[in-house]
Order: structure tokens, then sequence, then C-alpha cells
């Protein structure tokens, strides 16, 4: 049997014809074969992000193959594919190109990390109908159709290979060549979006995912009810995305949402339109509230605390149940930065969106306990959801944003051990800068960052992150001869901004460089871990003089926990 990544597809994906080409390849070729199913290609030409079906790498060479069920035609306007539903999809490119796309990308990703010539081939499956196309774009020998649905897969496999020997690609691999393509492809090039880098503009990181994120991924795929743990950098936003994605795919219906506005914004323009409604939860509370006109409900004279907490989830909730298109609206929920959310309040909120409840829906949690700022992490709640019938938990161990010095000062400013850090991308110190007031800081702050402009670091690059808001911060008076300061809600500012935000405010987002001004105190160890753990590549912390000793005392107490037996 072919060995199959991920080694099952999963039990709700609604694509029938690719579950049992799945079935066929997997039984049809020997174990010297390895097949990618759903593989990520970041190396597109004409695209930001492809797909493809199969990859298929073995002794005769690596294929990509694209796979489409239902009924295809193709008229003057492109192609049509029509749906078990007779639902008609007209697109401008057909499987054939997509297959070639996605083959040609592969072919020039193997080509730059490999020493040896590797030709990519492709072919598509249309097990549903019978293809006659003639044209030369779309040949029968690279078809397999319904014609072939009782032959055996390995010698369309070989078919297709004669038909690529003859035009002079490489085949014949060896099991070394074989095993290093497979390195190369995953986890290596299997590359998913980041959220933007930037709050504006629509600049992308590419995150590698590593095997530990790969195993829940496709245990994700298995389970109905997941929580999954992490500390920061360890890839939970990323997951959390790809597993919106993937369900978005199949057709579901998604809320994928978080409690930070500036997280769920930046999530929100990852999915415009589709059936993925990513949002941060408040706002669209509040967007249900004000849609069924009950917002005279919520008493503008309690606390903003009271009003978010308390108050506007009961509406909500009221407003949902009373409405038969909310109820049960939802297919898969996710939460990112969960620990915020896990209120009983929100809870009953989940409970009437999600089509079965949180007992017998679909749901993921991803959470860090350590960056709980809002205090809002309920063990009860917890614990009401692992006893729930079909749950599973998984954690997540490898830190993949931070590099290694940054990841260190993460793990001493919150009293943790440092996880695994597999990025060796910058080997700079964390610098601290300590400031006798808010005076000295201010003009620390000013220096470091003219420095950094100097050198041609990007302004874009740089985050001012606080515990506190501008109005109390170091900075209430902006920087000394240097950049204007910008918030989060202000708007991109004039290209030569920086953006100050609070901690809380940018929880699940990144920079390359982050600076932590306003650090007076080494109590509140949780906003201290958080605004760290946003820096990618640089970090520096301003910090009170008179906190020296406090921090050898935290510096000590992290080497001893590093010592300590698990």
């Amino acid at each position: 049997m072919a060995k199959m990544r991920p080694s099952h597809v999963a039990e709700d994906n609604p694509r029938d014809a690719e579950k049992r080409i799945f079935g066929k390849i997997e039984n049809g070729l020997s174990g010297e074969w390895t097949v990618l199913h759903s593989l990520g290609l970041a190396h597109h030409k004409r695209k930001r992000w492809a797909e493809a079906d199969f990859v298929l790498v073995g002794p005769r060479g690596v294929f990509v193959g694209e796979v489409k069920g239902g009924r295809v035609e193709r008229n003057r306007n492109g192609w049509v594919f029509i749906n078990r539903n007779g639902e008609r999809n007209t697109k401008r490119e057909g499987p054939y190109d997509q297959a070639g796309g996605c083959a040609g990308a592969l072919n020039r990703y193997l080509r730059e990390k490999l020493d040896d010539r590797v030709d990519v081939r492709w072919a598509v499956m249309l097990p549903d109908i019978e293809w006659n196309e003639s044209d030369p774009g779309a040949p029968l020998t690279l078809t397999y159709d319904g014609r072939d649905e009782h032959r055996p897969i390995k010698d369309f496999v070989d078919q297709i290979a004669d038909y690529w020997d003859q035009k002079n690609f490489v085949s014949n691999l060896d099991q070394s060549m074989c095993d290093r393509i497979v390195h190369r492809l995953r986890p290596e090039f299997d590359l998913h979006p980041s959220l933007p880098t930037q709050i504006t503009g629509d600049e992308r990181s590419l995150l590698a995912l590593t095997e530990d994120q790969y195993k829940i991924i496709d245990g994700l795929a298995d389970n109905q009810r997941v929580m999954v743990k992490g500390g920061a950098g360890t890839g939970k936003t990323m997951i959390a995305l790809e597993e919106a994605r993937r369900h978005e795919r199949d057709g579901k219906a998604v809320l994928l949402t978080c409690a930070t506005k500036a997280l769920g914004a930046s999530m929100g323009r990852e999915f415009s339109g589709g059936d993925v409604v990513a949002t941060n939860f408040h706002a669209y509370m509040m967007r249900i509230v004000r849609v069924k006109g009950l917002e005279h409900k919520i008493p503008s004279e309690a606390s903003d605390d009271d009003r978010m907490r308390n108050f506007l989830p009961r509406v909500a909730k009221e407003a949902i149940e009373s409405s038969e298109d909310l109820r049960g609206a939802f297919d898969v929920l996710i939460i990112d930065e969960a620990q915020d959310l896990l209120l009983d309040a929100y809870m009953d909120v989940f409970d009437v969106l999600l089509s079965g409840g949180l007992e017998d829906g679909r749901w993921r949690m991803f959470y860090d306990p350590n960056q709980d700022l809002f205090q809002s992490m309920a063990k009860p709640m917890v614990n009401r959801l692992r006893e729930g019938p079909g749950f599973v938990s998984y954690r997540l161990t490898k830190n993949c944003r931070n590099t290694a010095h940054i990841a260190t000062f993460v793990a001493q400013a919150g009293g943790l051990k440092t996880d695994e850090v597999l990025l060796d991308r910058d080997t700079a110190e964390v610098e601290k800068v300590f400031c006798r007031d808010n005076s000295d800081m201010r003009s620390q702050v000013s220096k470091h960052i003219n420095d950094l402009v100097k050198k041609r670091v990007k302004h874009d690059q740089i985050v001012l992150l606080s515990p506190v808001t501008r109005q109390t911060s170091c900075l209430a008076d902006g920087l000394e001869d240097g950049p204007e300061i910008i918030g989060l809600d202000d708007g991109p500012g004039s290209g030569n901004s920086i953006l100050y935000a609070t901690i809380g405010s940018f929880k699940g987002l990144e920079r390359s460089i982050v600076l932590l001004v306003d650090i007076w105190d080494l109590e509140d160890r949780r906003n201290l871990y958080v605004g760290s753990s946003r820096a990618r590549a640089r970090l520096t912390v301003f910090l009170g003089d008179f906190l020296k000793g406090s921090w050898t005392e935290a510096v000590q107490h992290h080497a001893e926990l590093m010592f300590e037996e698990e």
C-alpha cells in the first residue's frame, strides 16, 4: 500500500470523487510510493495560493493529480463544473491548466532546493464522466475517467509516466531521491499563509508547518471537538486559519472568531465572502443585536466590562434564539485565543450558534493559558468542555515564530521553560534598556527608533507595545524628533508612521521588530510574556532602572526551571 499523508480523508469531506481516488491510490500503489493529499503551493506563477489534490512521489517520478468530480463541460465561456445537485460553476481555468500550473510551481521549487534535476509531471482525473476531448491541451492519455474505474491505478500511473518519458522528462527515481523530495515537500514546502504581518496593506509572510502541527491538523479531521493548547509562537492561529480554509473548501459554514479586535480584523481580511465568518466575537454579537433592534436592552450606564461580559452575550443569545436563520447557523466553530472567551455567558451564545450545540457540534478551540490577560479563563468551563463526548486535546510544543534569544526572553518573562525553537533566522540578542523615568524612557525609545530608521528599517516593520494606553504612556507626547505615532484605529498613517498598541489589543499579531515600553512592574508577567512574544526577529524592552535586581531573579528562576527534570 502507498504511504498516504495525511493517512486518510476527513469523514465529513463532501468530495466523493476525491475520497474514491484516495482509496484507489492507497490500495493500488506499492509502499515505494508516498502520496501527499491537498498539498499547498506558494510558488505558483499566477496565484498567491494554489493547492494540488494529489502529489505522487515514487520510482517512476513525481506527478500532480487534479481531481474533478461530477459532470464537466467546456464551452466558449470556459469550463463548467456541475455537482451532484445540478449546481453549475463556471471557471476560465480548467483542470488541465490547474494541474499544469501546480506542476510548474512544484518543479521550480524542487529545482531550487535539489542538486539533481527532477521533472514534475501532471495528469487529470475525471472519474464521474467519460472524457472525449481531442484538444492537445487536454490529452486523453493524461486523463483518468469513468472508463478507468475498474482498471488498476498502477496501470494509469505507468501510462502517464510513459507519456512524459517520451518527452524526455526525468523519471526512475531511487528511494533516496524519493525521500529527499518528500522531505522537501512536507513539511518544508507545504506553506500556508499566516495572518498579515502588517495591520494595513496586503503583505504576507509564509510559515512552514512542522510535523508537530501536521499531527494536529490530521487529528482535527478525525475529531468533532478539540482543544489545542500551545505557548506563544507555536502556530495556533496559523492552524486555526488553515482549519477554517479546509472546512470552507468542504462547503461548511464556519465561524472563526477571537476576542481581540485587531486579530479579528486580520482574520476577516483572510476571508472575503464565502462560507467563513471571521471576526472578533464581541463585534459579531453586537452586529446581531443591532440587526434585531435590541440595543436598548444593553444598559448604557453599565461599565464596559459588564456590557461586554454580561449584557451583550445575554441579549445576543436572545436574538439568536428568536431567529431561524441564526440558530444553529454554523457547521463548525473555531475559536482562536480561546482563553479570553471561556466564560459561561459566551459559551451559551456559541451553543446556540453552532449546529448541534457545544455537546454534539463540531468545534475547535486554540488557547494559551499564559496569555490570559483579561483573567477570563474559567477552569470549570474547561472541565465542562473536556467532559463532553468525543472530546480530544492536543498540545503544541515547538515555537515556530521567535528566534532562540527572543523565545528565551519570553520564557523568562513568563516564568516558564523555553519551548523548542525551530527558527534560526537571527542571532540578535534581546536588548534591555533600563530607564530612570518617563522622560528618560521617551528619550531612549526615540533614539532607538531613529537608529533603526537610519539603518533603513521600514517603519511598518516596527511596533511599539505597552501595557498601558497611549494617554498614560511615556510616549503620550509622541517621540522626540522622530516619526509620528499612530494607533490601531488610526488607519495607515503617512507611510512613515510607527504603530503603537496596547499589548492586549495586539494579541495574535506579530511584527519583525517589537519595542516593549512602559515596563515599570515585573509582577504582571502575562503582559510581558505576550508583548515580547509578538517579535519575530528583534526585541528591545524598555524597563524601569529599579527593576534590574528583579530581572536578574527572573533569569535565575528560568535557569532553575530549565534544569528541572520533567
